[in-house]
């Protein structure tokens, strides 16, 4: 009996330091990753902008080839859109809401395994004999929820250095193939 009392008390102990430490947390969190890439900046644009294509070179996608992905819309419009539904990745939308000549916009609704929302953007300017691409997101966490905003930069980052280094290799490879 002693023995379940100390465990009871230190995961109440953990909980209330969880809860705790979440109240002096940041509500809204940023994460971004950049590359740069030797292609023009139109077909970096097309690969982002087109919602099908963002999938030959997402890393979700590549984790989870049995996801499955519909679209709705003009792809590479604003308003297009694809839901995705995968037990690794959970479920959710990407709508396009702002196409410019050096970016696209995201809204993100997520439905499992929590859900909420966020917005993604692709920023691209030109940097030395290539384009630097910048892939990032932006959201709010209720309290106690954003007790995850420790680990978001580290977690979203690493997927987002995967996606833009798939990026790069598939855009250098089409400026390359353009060139011949």
């Amino acid at each position: 009996m002693k023995i379940l009392k100390y465990i009871l008390f230190t995961l109440g102990g953990i909980i209330a330091l969880i809860l705790i430490v979440a109240l002096f947390m940041p509500k809204t969190y940023h994460v971004e990753r950049s590359i740069v890439i030797k292609a023009p900046q139109g077909v970096i644009l097309e690969q982002v902008a087109n919602l099908k294509k963002q999938n030959e070179w997402s890393p979700w996608a590549a984790e989870d080839p049995n996801m499955e992905v519909s679209y709705a819309g003009a792809d590479g419009q604003v308003g297009s859109s694809s839901s995705w539904k995968s037990e690794k990745m959970g479920e959710g939308t990407q709508t396009i809401t702002k196409l410019t000549n050096d970016r696209v916009e995201a809204k993100l609704e997520f439905k499992e395994p929590m859900e909420g929302t966020a917005d993604a953007y692709f920023q691209t300017q030109p940097e030395g004999d290539g384009v630097k691409a910048s892939w990032g997101i932006k959201g709010k966490d209720k309290y106690p929820m954003n007790i995850m905003i420790l680990f978001m930069d580290n977690m979203i980052g690493k997927q987002y250095e995967k996606g833009l280094a798939s990026l790069k290799v598939r855009c250098e490879d089409m400026a390359k193939d353009s060139l011949r």
